[in-house]
């Protein structure tokens, strides 16, 4: 009863993933997942993602699985599982937590511009831009087709900032303005 939050949860490392199934949020029963990490001793909310009304009775969230940057969540109303891989970390103008921002991935079977490879080749290419390796992260990205919108931010990110990330540098994008 309620929105079912707790029906599924994925761990990994310092991440977790909670489904919430009957969440109404987005619509009837449509679902949601919660995304929270660990900060020393307690477990902060991060963020969620919302089944929309497009969804109702989808059970968006019936199970939930993380592996590297990438979450895999399951409807159980409407058989499909969805794939969100993460493109990058900012910090909100204002706000001293950061979010990390994710692109949904086409299901498997389903015509999409990017190959498992390209996948991969984003993954490597965002792992050194937040380690602060930016001349590496830009040769990776130009291996990623041009119609992933994420690489393309990513790029211009690294190229306005002539390939080096600036001193102070934490492994995020600090959002200047509204």
């Amino acid at each position: 009863v309620g929105d079912t939050f707790g029906t599924s949860v994925a761990l990994q490392g310092d991440t977790a993933l909670i489904g919430s199934p009957g969440d109404s949020t987005g619509g009837v029963s449509a679902g949601s997942v919660y995304v929270y990490a660990r900060d020393r001793e307690s477990w902060l909310e991060r963020g969620a993602f919302f089944g929309s009304a497009a969804l109702i009775l989808d059970a968006f969230g019936k199970s939930v699985s993380i592996s590297g940057d990438t979450a895999v969540v399951g409807a159980s109303g409407r058989d499909k599982a969805y794939a969100f891989l993460a493109c990058g970390i900012v910090q909100p103008y204002g706000m001293d937590n950061t979010i990390t921002l994710h692109q949904v991935l086409p299901p498997p079977g389903q015509r999409s511009a990017l190959a498992d490879e390209d996948i991969l080749a984003y993954e490597s290419a965002l792992k050194a831009f937040i380690d602060g390796d930016w001349s590496a992260a830009f040769e990776q990205l130009h291996e990623v087709p041009t119609e992933d919108q994420a690489k393309d931010f990513l790029t211009v990110y690294i190229a306005q900032h002539n390939r080096t990330p600036p001193d102070d540098w934490q492994g995020f994008i600090a959002l200047k303005q509204k």
